[in-house]
């Protein structure tokens, strides 16, 4: 798995384990495996149980403070 890239709120890149003043962040990734390109991703916001997600997903109207993020297929 790999997170190409994570968009604050206010359009500015956040590096891992940075922090940012928006309220909501957005994550792009994909996988490959020994079939090709992943296209069922489950992912999590601050240890919250797995959902259905894409490459793209956005998380608004967060709090300010520590937030963990992880993406699995």
């Amino acid at each position: 798995m790999n997170i190409g890239s994570t968009v604050d709120g206010n359009g500015k890149p956040v590096q891992n384990g940075s922090a940012t003043s928006s309220n909501s962040i957005r994550f792009m990734f994909r996988g490959i495996d020994s079939t090709g390109a992943v296209s069922n991703f489950q992912c999590s916001i601050d240890n919250k149980p797995y959902t259905s997600c894409a490459s793209g997903v956005n998380y608004p109207g967060l709090t300010v403070g520590g937030h963990s993020f992880a993406v699995s297929s």
